[in-house]
């Protein structure tokens, strides 16, 4: 058995699984997907057998005693908190019983990759997304969102802007940004985990480093005026966008830590 668990095939039917989504029972080898349903439901229809007084081998169709044994292995693991899954896109493990992978947002169920927030919703009520935007990782997703709209404000200022009342709506808009900004990369994230652990530290990141600086931008604007309104506006974003990088990547780092990958 330990050749072909090296060979990553199913223990129950043969089938390679190296690409397949797959689980592993208590003795480490690998089962699909399909043999892990068809044994429970074996299962199910075995317990049916005994509580009927009914024969086990009309009923049940088991085809031998290392059948029941790699079932009892595979209840085992499946309802225990630290059942082990493999994402058939980053061949990672994902040790989690939400079918969404932690790492690359892959969903086992639906076959696809689902994209946190706002990108997904979108995706999801038919409005089309560029595919740069679906395949592109949330953290870039992110930066390409945050460029694109404060961008816009210094082409407003440039050509637009010559009155006061538009230097403290740039300002409102800087703050309004950064709380959408926020609140999409938040919940997309925290929907991916159950992690209580990974939720606080994902909403003190982004408490800290996105609407802290739009507030410092509008502030600034508010008393100082349009010349350090520009400078603070483009300083206090790219500072943002940075430590939004870094926050995002040391984030990344710990959940490959704590999936031991």
């Amino acid at each position: 058995m330990d050749e072909v668990t090296d060979q990553k095939v199913c223990a129950a039917c043969g089938v390679d699984v190296s690409d397949a989504a797959r689980m592993k029972d208590v003795q480490g080898r690998y089962v699909c997907l399909a043999c892990a349903d068809r044994l429970r439901h074996i299962k199910i229809q075995k317990r049916r057998a005994q509580l009927a007084a009914q024969s086990a081998d009309d009923t049940v169709g088991m085809d031998s005693t290392a059948d029941f044994e790699l079932l009892d292995d595979l209840i085992t693991q499946t309802t225990s908190p630290d059942r082990l899954m493999i994402c058939p896109k980053c061949k990672q493990d994902m040790a989690s019983e939400s079918p969404v992978c932690r790492v690359c947002g892959f969903d086992v169920r639906e076959h696809r990759l689902r994209m946190p927030g706002v990108i997904e919703s979108l995706a999801d009520v038919g409005v089309h997304v560029p595919s740069f935007l679906l395949s592109a990782k949330p953290v870039f997703r992110l930066g390409i969102l945050y460029i694109v709209l404060f961008g816009v404000l210094p082409l407003v200022d440039a050509f637009l802007v010559r009155k006061f009342y538009m230097i403290p709506m740039g300002g409102a808009m800087v703050l309004v940004s950064s709380i959408i900004l926020w609140a999409y990369v938040l919940l997309g994230k925290c929907v991916m985990t159950r992690s209580k652990a990974a939720r606080l530290r994902l909403t003190v990141l982004s408490i800290v480093f996105l609407p802290i600086s739009a507030l410092m931008a509008m502030f600034y604007t508010l008393s100082e005026g349009r010349d350090l309104f520009m400078r603070t506006l483009a300083w206090a974003n790219l500072t943002a966008l940075v430590l939004f990088c870094i926050a995002f990547g040391v984030d990344q780092y710990l959940y490959a830590k704590e999936l031991g990958t």
